[in-house]
């Protein structure tokens, strides 16, 4: 499973790098990319925890126009070294929303999850239309610091 995880990474990246950002058709809200974050270390229960540079926020909307009928983050982290084998703890995924002026008019908070884990993910399956176009962003947030952000415009 981590190797395939892996390759699909790897694809999704090196696609990134070719072709810049992938943008869908005029009026479409479906889009999907991925942001690389960097290293940093959190605390929990008095330990410290490195993650390595290398971790990636991936984020895909689904729906059309400012209609949103299905929005997904998650983070992937390679860790060739071997260290980091804890995971992720106390983290959550929210959904930020901005207007083409940029101001943010709606966040929607996912849970924090106390518990450490390797694959933190948000999936919201709910119908939803934005009252302005602009853009949506999925924000990656450990120990109350964003750690990675990803971003959709979402025009005419």
């Amino acid at each position: 499973m981590k190797t395939r995880k892996s390759w699909q990474m790897a694809v999704v990246s090196g696609l990134l790098a070719l072709g810049g950002v992938m943008v869908s058709s005029t009026a479409s809200a479906s889009a999907f990319g991925v942001e690389q974050m960097d290293g940093f270390d959190f605390e929990i229960g008095g330990v410290t925890i490195k993650v390595p540079a290398g971790c990636e926020l991936a984020h895909r909307i689904r729906g059309d126009g400012r209609k949103i009928t299905e929005q997904t983050a998650w983070v992937g982290c390679d860790d060739i070294t071997g260290t980091f084998t804890k995971g992720l703890c106390n983290w959550h995924i929210d959904f930020h929303y901005a207007d083409t002026n940029g101001k943010t008019y709606k966040i929607n908070r996912g849970k924090t999850h106390p518990s450490c884990n390797r694959g933190p993910l948000r999936e919201v399956k709910t119908d939803h239309t934005l009252p302005h176009y602009g853009k949506a962003c999925a924000h990656f947030v450990v120990n109350g610091e964003t750690r990675g952000v990803q971003c959709h415009y979402i025009v005419k």
